[in-house]
């Protein structure tokens, strides 16, 4: 269970203050973030609030969120229909 994990609770921590000060730093901006699918998982748990959600992540894939009205806005999730379906992993 990643909620008892102390380093995944660090991990946590740390994408939420991260996120926190994007959003308050550039709240009118479009900021683009290039990570891996573990912190896009976690930004995503940090949105719903809970650790048991789980979502694939393809390589390459864009997801997009969005800070509005002081709380997170998901649009998409791992879209890939930019992709040949070959590169899809």
């Amino acid at each position: 269970n990643l909620s008892n994990d102390p380093r995944y609770k660090k991990f946590k921590s740390q994408i939420q203050y991260k996120l926190e000060e994007i959003a308050h730093e550039y709240n009118d901006a479009t900021v683009y973030i290039f990570t891996h699918g573990g912190v896009i998982k976690t930004i995503f748990r940090i949105i719903h609030q809970t650790d048991s959600v789980c979502y694939k992540i393809n390589n390459c894939s864009i997801s997009s969120i969005q800070w509005e009205n002081e709380r997170w806005k998901i649009h998409t999730i791992n879209d890939t229909h930019f992709l040949p379906r070959h590169m899809v992993t």
